[in-house]
């Protein structure tokens, strides 16, 4: 396969998944924006109140907020590292392969042979 083939391929790969990754995003924000008051709200309609600190289950909370935080970090450094290969790099390929690159780390990217 020519490097040229390659380079068109895995740019373009990184492009699509970052739409893909967004995309999903999109639908998991609206999901939890609707979901969270149920952790720190109790019963339905005209009986609907707020949950006492001792009543809220602060671990479910913790790893809701926690989970919402990681992925809009993977959302926003993704979407950086694009913008930064793509606008700057004489060489994307080279560029998205580098491992020292911290955002490849992050994101767990390493050489592919």
């Amino acid at each position: 396969m020519p490097s040229s083939d390659l380079a068109f391929s895995l740019v373009w790969a990184q492009l699509v998944a970052n739409f893909c990754e967004t995309l999903f995003y999109g639908i998991y924000l609206v999901t939890f924006c609707y979901c969270i008051p149920t952790l720190f709200m109790k019963g339905t309609k005209a009986e609907e109140r707020w949950l006492q600190p001792y009543e809220i289950h602060w671990v479910m909370v913790g790893i809701a907020c926690t989970l919402f935080v990681v992925c809009a970090f993977d959302v926003f450094i993704g979407f950086a590292h694009n913008m930064g290969v793509l606008s700057t790099a004489n060489d994307p390929i080279k560029a998205f392969l580098t491992v020292p690159s911290w955002i490849n780390t992050a994101r767990l990217q390493g050489n592919i042979k």
